[in-house]
Parts: structure tokens; C-alpha cells; sequence
């Protein structure tokens, strides 16, 4: 009679009364996270470290953080965007398409798309370094402008501190990488040992093997 199962042997190379060990279960398990972890990256959640003091006093140099990929953002929301070929850039969202704003000493106005006057832009986490104007001149105003189709316009919350639209003009809506949503912002630091933990092991690795 011919046989039509397979002997577990053939499939795992050990004999079939043979159990999988514990290492074996460990193994497998981390394998299965890795790529859980991969994919929730790629598609999902991606973390980021925040590099510079734009967005103080919200975020501090080398605050973690992580990015929703999938949300859609908003005036207010905090969002990650491809700058230029090799940087990105961490700013809030200050107008959307077909909003018109203005500023003057400092002071944002926004006409809201289909509103009929500006109001002032109400900004709690708004934030003037008064030390950095004792090294550089106070940043110029924004003229009027009006934010065209797939476009936003960004400032960090670090106004006299940052480079923004201000500098590089409204950015594309196709350049938005991913947005933080706020309970990243206000769990930062429960999560923040975690990704500087592997920090240190892609160190590791890269100075070990020099990868």
C-alpha cells in the first residue's frame, strides 16, 4: 500500500515522536512578530524621531513618535511630509485647500474655506523663543495667501524657530507621509524606550558588522 501522508521527518527533519522544543515555539513566534511588526510599518504605524526644535515646546529633540499612514489630515493636525529628497519634516497643519490666511507681528488670521472674514487663529501650543531672536531677526510676516488644490499650508509650533511654508511655500498634499495622531503625541513617552532600545541594536549591529 502506497502511503499518502508525509512522515513529519521528511517535512522538519527529526523524527516524528519527536516535540517541538521551546526554542522551537520562541522561534517561530518571533518570526511571526517580525513580520507582523514589518507590516504594520510599512502599511500602518511607522515610527519617527524627531530631529531639531521646530515644534517646541509640544515635541523636544529626540521625542518618538508614531505616524498614521492611513488617517486624513486636518487643520491642526500634526504631520510628517517629504521635504526634500532626503529630509523630512515634522509641522503643523495651519490651512487646507481653499483657505486664505495672513499674519501680522507674529499673529496668524484665517478665512476658513467658505467663510466670510478672517478670525484669529487660535493657538494654545504656539510657541516664541525669545532667546533665538538675541542671535537672528524676527521672521517676516505671511502676505495673504490662498492655498490652492492639494496643497497645505505649514508652520512648526516653534514660530520663530522653524522652517516651514513660510520659507518653502505650500506643501503638497502628495508629500504627506503620515499623521501623528494626538494620542502618539500624549503616550510618547510610554513608548519611547521601546524604539530607543532598538535604536541602540541597529547601533550594535551596524558598528559590529559595519552593515
Amino acid at each position: 500500500m502506497v502511503k499518502n501522508a508525509i512522515e513529519r521527518k521528511n517535512l522538519l527533519g527529526m523524527p516524528k515522536d519527536e516535540k517541538f522544543s521551546f526554542f522551537d515555539v520562541f522561534l517561530i513566534a518571533l518570526i511571526i512578530i517580525l513580520l507582523i511588526n514589518v507590516f504594520v510599518q510599512t502599511v500602518w504605524l511607522s515610527p519617527v524621531e524627531v530631529s531639531g526644535t521646530s515644534m517646541e515646546q509640544t515635541l523636544q529633540n529626540g521625542d518618538w513618535l508614531l505616524i498614521d499612514k492611513l488617517a486624513d489630515y486636518k487643520r491642526g493636525d500634526i504631520v510628517v511630509f517629504k521635504a526634500t529628497k532626503n529630509d523630512n519634516y515634522i509641522k503643523r497643519v495651519i490651512a487646507v485647500e481653499g483657505d486664505e490666511l495672513y499674519s501680522v507681528d507674529g499673529i496668524v488670521f484665517i478665512k476658513v474655506k467658505g467663510s466670510d472674514a478672517f478670525v484669529e487663529l487660535e493657538e494654545d501650543y504656539a510657541f516664541y523663543d525669545t532667546e533665538l531672536l538675541a542671535h537672528q531677526k524676527k521672521p517676516k510676516d505671511i502676505p495673504l495667501t490662498v492655498i490652492e488644490k492639494d496643497k497645505i499650508f505649514v508652520l512648526g509650533d516653534n514660530r520663530w524657530g522653524s522652517k516651514d511654508s513660510r520659507q518653502i511655500g505650500p506643501v503638497s498634499v502628495g508629500a504627506i507621509i503620515g499623521v501623528v495622531p494626538k494620542w502618539a503625541v500624549e503616550k510618547r513617552n510610554s513608548y519611547a524606550w521601546y524604539f530607543n532600545f532598538v535604536k541602540k541594536i541597529n547601533l550594535w549591529v551596524n558598528e559590529t558588522f559595519g552593515f
